[in-house]
């Protein structure tokens, strides 16, 4: 695994894992106002690598590492998940902190410039969470309905395939937790 030093908006953040497509727990970086947000999602694409972060109330990022160590900060959003379907790339934006409930699903493409450029597909209006790759090249994952039963939350399963989102019966179960 190679190692690059990288810089962001003035602030050091070290240890970019570049070959894989799981993070290290032991990549921090600062972002935002939480001192040590990890980086959790990393893929592999457009000749570079796309890293999303998620700190919560905190704030959060989608940054893109080109291979001769270029940074391009594309979004302050909560990164909640990042997929290659369908030979193309989505990402998974969400936050769901006291009455703020929100979510929407990306797509990253390269621009006439040959720079990763992102379009907001769906808006989800509601937090994803469980993101999950199915083999038919689609995801699974959960949002939460904003209901309640007892103290417990309530979560509907969704699908999406083909730039769309759908109730899906996919998920574990359509949970409360």
């Amino acid at each position: 695994m190679a190692l690059m030093s990288c810089l962001l908006s003035a602030l050091a953040f070290c240890a970019c894992a570049w070959a894989g497509t799981r993070a290290s727990p032991d990549v921090h970086i600062t972002l935002g106002y939480n001192p040590k947000v990890k980086l959790q999602h990393v893929l592999p694409a457009f000749d570079g690598m796309l890293l999303g972060f998620d700190g919560g109330e905190w704030g959060g990022g989608l940054i893109f590492l080109d291979q001769g160590g270029g940074i391009t900060r594309m979004s302050d959003n909560n990164i909640r998940g990042i997929l290659r379907l369908e030979q193309r790339v989505f990402v998974f934006t969400g936050l769901s902190h006291m009455d703020i409930n929100q979510g929407a699903v990306l797509e990253i493409s390269l621009d006439a410039d040959r720079r990763p450029a992102m379009q907001q597909l769906v808006d989800l209006q509601a937090a994803p969470s469980s993101i999950t790759r199915l083999d038919d090249d689609s995801a699974v994952f959960e949002v939460f309905t904003g209901g309640f039963q007892g103290n417990r939350r309530v979560y509907q399963c969704k699908r999406f395939a083909h730039g769309v989102v759908s109730d899906s019966d996919a998920c574990k179960a359509n949970r409360v937790h």
